[in-house]
């Protein structure tokens, strides 16, 4: 049941404050939700270049294996 008066009254009030905090908590929600994606997005574009990186360099090094020297 709604007061007579919907913008000044106290239920009105209420309902507002209740869409707010479920506006916010359902915005919370979604943006940790979307946490996870972001976190395995940033491995893929940083870390995997990287380890794939070192290791390619890890071939062409003295760690990759014994080279034959030269005379």
């Amino acid at each position: 049941m709604r007061s007579p008066d919907s913008h000044g009254g106290v239920v009105a009030q209420v309902e507002r404050a209740n869409n707010r905090i479920e506006y916010s908590l359902e915005s919370r929600a979604k943006r940790m939700d979307a946490l996870p994606h972001e976190w395995k997005s940033d491995l893929m574009r940083i870390w995997i270049p990287m380890v794939a990186g070192v290791k390619g360099g890890v071939k062409g090094s003295h760690w990759g294996g014994v080279k034959s020297k030269k005379p």
